[in-house]
């Protein structure tokens, strides 16, 4: 049996260049190579859906110097060089280290959704809060050590629940994702997913699962 992929991930870190690598290409190499590939997987197949992965919406990055375009300039240079994306996934998360994640004001992220929807490119976002301070080794993102006597099971429940409602007031949001689902293999995020360490299901996995169905009480 054959099987056909209708849905891909173009790139990761496209915005800001591979994390963790001394390959560091210029943003116009990085554009030039986009296209290509977008030029490419068109000629095979026309009716793919290419999504393209923003890990810092926020722009964090560019305070660090080295870049001439935000994460947002340099998506609208693609698509006005005939860069036929589908959609883009803008990676959202909550109480990490390495600057990832700014201090979270649903205000602010309000805004930021807004912004990038002046695109005119559908959104999809990718959520990811711990649920656990606890450093684990096989996560590449820890919780930050200023805050992780903050996280538990409820905080990330709580988090998820004010991210999914807001997304889903957004008209501009077409898709939410979570990062990974289970804690026990090797993720992003760390203590992110809905299954701990030791095979138990947290409590966000119930709650979460009862938005399928449109219950909204508490």
């Amino acid at each position: 049996m054959l099987l056909k992929f209708e849905k891909w991930d173009l790139a990761v870190n496209a915005e800001m260049g591979p994390v963790d690598s001394s390959w560091d290409f210029l943003e116009e190499i990085r554009l030039r190579l986009l296209l290509r590939a977008l030029e490419i997987i068109k000629q095979i197949d026309n009716q793919l859906e290419i999504s393209l992965r923003i890990s810092d919406p926020w722009g964090q990055y560019h305070g660090a110097g080295g870049y001439l375009l935000t994460p947002f300039q340099f998506v609208d240079m693609l698509t006005r060089s005939r860069g036929n994306v589908t959609s883009l996934k803008l990676v959202f998360t909550d109480a990490y280290q390495d600057g990832k994640t700014p201090a979270m004001d649903w205000l602010e992220l309000s805004r930021l959704i807004d912004y990038w929807a002046a695109l005119g490119i559908p959104l999809k976002v990718i959520l990811a809060a711990p649920s656990s301070g606890d450093s684990i080794p096989h996560a590449r993102y820890q919780v930050d050590a200023d805050q992780a006597h903050l996280t538990s099971p409820q905080t990330q429940l709580e988090w998820y629940q004010k991210a999914i409602s807001l997304m889903c007031a957004k008209e501009s949001v077409t898709g939410i994702q979570f990062e990974h689902l289970d804690d026990r293999f090797s993720h992003l995020y760390a203590s992110a997913g809905f299954i701990d360490q030791l095979g138990m299901t947290k409590t966000s996995l119930e709650q979460i699962a009862r938005y399928r169905t449109f219950d909204w009480k508490p």
